[in-house]
């Protein structure tokens, strides 16, 4: 694996490259999730490599080892990341590839594809990702609700209401997020390091402060489910069981992108690379060979 940073604006964006680009080795780009997340979560999926791709996947803007940009939030909207997405390939001179985005990483990876309409792109693979702010919130909240008494969840009806933040994470953190906490790790890596250099600034400033309800101005209305039949690349979709990415959310995806299939990992939450390792890369590289 070889690390290096390319110039984007005024910063650069750190990369790490699995395998040789010789134009030879089918590429896959990999996106984190986030926003302001890193490298360190989808570490797993870098064992594509393994599968004969070569894996290119870099920390985005303001986290880990690429430029910081702590306090500059006219940087902290989707268009940024956008174009650091389009810089990268520019700049290694990748001519085909493939796409995987998790989570924020395939939103991002949606933008791309519906904004920059890229000639390179073979497949794509969204991870545990999404359409519509909106359905990911409001089919996040149904299944909060379930695992409230009636109290409770009036108070967090109300805190959603009143925009309380603080209330509904206190509630989230002590009676729902067990649910999305699927604790197996049948990959070779370490899922419990992820946190170490992330953004808490991009993210909270993006998305809000209570995951995974969008609560942000930026992305709290974001939807591109308009836009999805312009995509007419194979399109790979999977998610699991206890995932906010959740039945409805890729149900959408899947009805509105036409040449697409759907990967259900019964064992996994938001992270099913670590929970269903061998499940996800294999149904990953079949869909890609």
């Amino acid at each position: 694996m070889k690390e290096y940073n390319i110039p984007f604006l005024k910063y650069h964006t750190h990369i790490y490259q699995y395998g040789k680009l010789d134009n030879k080795h089918p590429v896959v780009i990999l996106l984190h999730g986030g926003p302001g997340g890193n490298t360190r979560l989808i570490k797993p999926l870098t064992d594509l490599n393994k599968h004969g791709f070569t894996v290119i996947t870099y920390d985005q803007l303001g986290s880990l080892k690429s430029s910081s940009i702590k306090g500059k939030k006219e940087l902290f909207k989707v268009s940024t990341f956008v174009n650091e997405l389009d810089n990268v390939i520019n700049k290694l001179k990748i001519k085909r590839f493939h796409l995987l985005g998790h989570s924020w990483g395939g939103m991002l990876a949606l933008e791309y594809i519906i904004n920059k309409n890229p000639k390179g792109l073979d497949k794509l693979i969204l991870f545990s990702s999404l359409s519509s702010a909106k359905v990911w919130t409001d089919s996040n909240m149904k299944n909060f609700l379930k695992h409230l008494d009636s109290e409770l969840a009036s108070h967090f009806k109300k805190a959603y209401r009143d925009k309380d933040e603080n209330t509904m994470n206190r509630i989230y953190k002590k009676y729902i997020r067990k649910y999305y906490r699927v604790k197996t790790n049948t990959s070779p890596y370490m899922k419990d390091n992820h946190n170490l250099g992330k953004s808490e600034e991009i993210y909270e400033y993006m998305w809000g402060p209570v995951d995974p309800i969008a609560t942000s101005d930026v992305l709290k209305n974001w939807d591109v489910t308009p836009q999805l039949k312009k995509i007419k690349n194979p399109t790979l979709i999977l998610y699991g069981k206890y995932d906010q990415s959740t039945k409805e959310v890729n149900a959408l995806m899947h009805k509105n992108i036409k040449n697409s299939q759907l990967v259900y990992l019964e064992h996994s939450s938001h992270i099913g690379y670590y929970n269903e390792y061998r499940k996800s890369i294999n149904s990953i590289v079949k869909f890609l060979k």
